[in-house]
């Protein structure tokens, strides 16, 4: 049954899935239904900028017939691991994405699958990604907003504070005494408390790329706020909600949306 207290449970649906496996059934049930609404992804050279093992641009290749897919993640053992089969086209690389050239690596569409808000230097991974399109070419973001009830990623604690909404608006010291962390599935304790404090660095808001948005001349082609985000259909089996309304008051949307999906154009 579909109810918010199987938020952040436990027990949820991807439970027994490997990393790789959770981010194929999110590709496919969430990421790419919403994609093919905007985009023709056939033919498209995809690059995944925080990649982790691959998943979705494994269901990318398999479902969507891309022409490449590059994924690049800071994580040596996550790509080490990852079951996706390369070869010239289709492969994963260790590779800070801020130093790379772009013009080594053209995309027609770059991924930012709950990336962004890990890299305080946001602007200039918005601006490296634009950097690889050609005119036409797409940028998708996906993020919880950092000032959203659990914007601070708090779920990664392994005590009661995980369920606390609004917990990261407390000073660091405190914050990360409360939070307490644990080696897990699909990563370790140091990996999680490492994540948090990138992302209290970043406190990645929809003003904030929305700003840098129109900075860098990037169009917002396409956009979805949700008070429950998709990927807690596939965790938790919740239903997903959209803030339709809410999503154009200024203030009150950052502190009460949940996640964001943002498909924004070279023009």
């Amino acid at each position: 049954m579909a109810k918010l207290s199987n938020l952040f449970s436990e027990s949820t649906l991807s439970a027994n899935l490997s990393y790789f496996d959770y981010e194929c059934v999110l590709g496919r049930q969430a990421l790419v239904p919403w994609l093919r609404r905007h985009v023709n992804l056939a033919g498209l050279r995809v690059g995944d900028f925080g990649c982790h093992q691959g998943g979705v641009l494994q269901v990318l290749r398999e479902d969507c017939a891309i022409g490449s897919g590059v994924g690049f993640d800071l994580n040596r053992q996550a790509i080490a691991t990852s079951p996706l089969q390369a070869d010239d086209n289709f492969y994963l690389q260790e590779q800070d994405i801020l130093t790379f050239d772009p013009q080594d690596y053209p995309f027609d569409l770059v991924l930012f699958r709950d990336s962004l808000e890990h890299i305080p230097s946001y602007f200039e991974a918005l601006a490296k990604a634009k950097a690889c399109l050609p005119l036409g070419g797409h940028i998708f973001v996906s993020f919880p907003p950092y000032y959203s009830p659990f914007g601070g990623h708090q779920q990664y604690a392994n005590n009661s504070f995980k369920l606390c909404p609004y917990v990261h608006y407390l000073p660091s010291k405190l914050f990360f005494g409360l939070i307490q962390c644990e080696d897990n599935a699909y990563m370790s304790a140091a990996a999680s408390k490492a994540d948090l404090r990138s992302i209290r660095k970043t406190r990645l808001t929809l003003g904030k790329l929305e700003k840098a948005a129109r900075r860098l001349g990037l169009a917002v082609a396409a956009r979805n706020l949700f008070l429950l985000r998709p990927a807690f259909k596939v965790r938790y089996g919740l239903p997903i909600l959209q803030a339709p309304i809410i999503g154009d008051l200024p203030v009150v949307r950052e502190v009460v949306v949940m996640g964001a999906y943002y498909l924004l154009g070279k023009q």
